[in-house]
C-alpha cells in the first residue's frame, strides 16, 4: 500500500495532500531500503475425487394409459368404421409380367391405394417394391385404372380412405 501511495505521490502531487519534504524523504527511503517481499504462493494439491461410484437414481417410469372415455369413444368410432374391400361385383384381376422379365418365384408389389366414395382408386404408392422400378410403374398404373372396390364406410356412409394391397403378377 505504501509502494502505490509513494508511486501515486511521484506521478500525480498534486492529488494527494502534500506532506513535509523530510517525511517524504523518509518514506522514500524506508519503502527503497525495505526488501521487497514477494509472496509466495503453496504448491497446487490436487485433490483426486472419491472413487465411490455413486448409484444411478430410482426412476419411476409410468405407463402411459388412455383415458377409459377415449379409449370407449375409439373403440365405438372404430366398430363403425369399414375398410375399403374388393367389389365381388367387379373382381381386379392381377397383371401380365411382362415379355422378357425373368424372375424367380412370384413377383409382387404392395400397394398403398386411396380408394374415394365411389370405390375408385384416385392414388396409389408403392410400399414395397419388386425390386424392379418398371414393375413398380406397371403395378400402379394397373391398380388405378382396373381394380374397383367397394368404399369405406362410417355410420353406413361411404368415405374415402387408405388401404393396402397386395398386387402379384401372372405369369
Amino acid at each position: 500500500m505504501i509502494v502505490v501511495h509513494v508511486f501515486l505521490l511521484r506521478l500525480f502531487p498534486q492529488l494527494l495532500p502534500r506532506v513535509a519534504p523530510e517525511v517524504e524523504r523518509q518514506i522514500q527511503v524506508s519503502v527503497l531500503s525495505s526488501p521487497q517481499v514477494i509472496p509466495t504462493l503453496p504448491e497446487p494439491t490436487l485433490e483426486r475425487p472419491n472413487s465411490d461410484v455413486v448409484p444411478a437414481p430410482e426412476i419411476a417410469i409410468e405407463k402411459l394409459t388412455m383415458p377409459t372415455a377415449i379409449t370407449a369413444i375409439s373403440t365405438v368410432v372404430m366398430s363403425r368404421v369399414t375398410p375399403p374391400r374388393p367389389d365381388p361385383a367387379h373382381p381386379n384381376t392381377a397383371p401380365e409380367l411382362p415379355v422378357g422379365v425373368v424372375k424367380p418365384g412370384r413377383v409382387s408389389a404392395l400397394v398403398m391405394v386411396f380408394v374415394n366414395v365411389n370405390g375408385v382408386i384416385t392414388d396409389a404408392r408403392v410400399t414395397t417394391s419388386t425390386g424392379d422400378s418398371s414393375l413398380d410403374k406397371i403395378a400402379l398404373a394397373f391398380v388405378k385404372a382396373q381394380w374397383r372396390f367397394l368404399p369405406a364406410s362410417f355410420s353406413d356412409r361411404p368415405v374415402a380412405q387408405w388401404t393396402t394391397v397386395l398386387v402379384p403378377f401372372r405369369t
